[in-house]
């Protein structure tokens, strides 16, 4: 299950909002989805079902095109970063899209009449890549040493201030869903992080692993401090709820 407790809705606390804008202009804002995949209001409803494949698993059916998607968990509130490789009109490639999101630096918000944008601190950095068939087939192979096919994601509670890849993926109308946990033998021999690696132009590193308690992350034991935390739960279907 997915323990929503302490889970702040709205992407912005509402500390931030009186320093920003009156909590109504939110409210005036369109569905989500109208906002694009990318707007950090939208990210942050449908973070779980992106984390865990949701909109893959629904289209992963015979006949449908290879997809993957790997998420890197480097403390929710600190850096979140997203590689999703999709289909092109040219069937001898496809698209690496990078997005990582970091922790918000409210000097960025754009505040020019003509194209005001509150939300620009809270928005993913994007890169994007072509990739050949053979180099994703040579992920394909990659994950099968990472044991991605064969093994089960850890089963207990996995809270957002750790570590962790979550990865999908569609291959011969059959969705498939692992998740990797710091610190444990499995996260350690990963390959396919490397590989990522060599593909993503952000040009931005990592959060790398470390042992970090709440007060490490938020300065306080007050849990009513705790920003935009939870705990959640994987099975090989993604995001158990």
């Amino acid at each position: 299950m997915v323990n929503l407790q302490g889970v702040q809705i709205i992407f912005l606390t509402f500390r931030s909002l009186r320093l920003i804008v009156p909590v109504s202009v939110l409210l005036i804002l369109g569905g989500c989805a109208s906002l694009g995949e990318d707007h950090p209001l939208n990210r942050k409803f449908n973070w779980f079902g992106h984390l865990g494949g949701a909109d893959i698993r629904q289209a992963c059916v015979a006949g449908a095109p290879e997809r993957y998607r790997f998420v890197y968990n480097g403390i929710y509130v600190e850096q979140v970063r997203s590689y999703d490789i999709l289909g092109t009109n040219a069937p001898a490639y496809h698209r690496l899209k990078v997005a990582v999101a970091e922790q918000a630096d409210l000097t960025e918000i754009i505040t020019e009449l003509a194209r005001p944008d509150i939300f620009q601190p809270w928005r993913p950095r994007i890169g994007s890549t072509i990739l050949s068939n053979e180099t994703v087939q040579n992920m394909k192979s990659v994950l099968q040493g990472d044991d991605f096919f064969t093994s089960k994601p850890p089963a207990r509670g996995i809270s957002s201030i750790e570590f962790y890849w979550g990865v999908s993926a569609c291959l011969d109308g059959q969705f498939h869903y692992n998740a990797y946990v710091w610190p444990s033998a499995r996260f350690r021999k990963l390959a396919f992080p490397a590989l990522l690696k060599s593909w993503d132009k952000t040009k931005i590193a990592i959060n790398r692993p470390r042992k970090a308690s709440e007060y490490d992350v938020y300065g306080t034991y007050q849990q009513e401090e705790f920003r935009n935390y939870f705990t959640l739960h994987f099975d090989n279907q993604g995001v158990a709820r």
